[in-house]
């Protein structure tokens, strides 16, 4: 567990990442859950990972 903090140069947990980018820690995280800018940035990530799935 001790890994993660040196890869991400991040030092609370638990850490969200969103297509590969390091969004923020716990800290960060509650405070764009409140704002309303998480689900924002959540809603976008997946709508993006939808238009990049192959149609059946």
């Amino acid at each position: 567990m001790l890994r993660l903090p040196n890869y991400a140069n991040w030092p609370t947990f638990p850490q969200l990442w969103i297509n590969g980018e390091l969004v923020g820690g716990c800290d960060i995280i509650c405070e764009m859950g409140a704002t309303g800018e998480l689900e924002t940035l959540v809603k976008a990530a997946s709508a993006g990972a939808e238009e990049q799935q192959p149609q059946a």
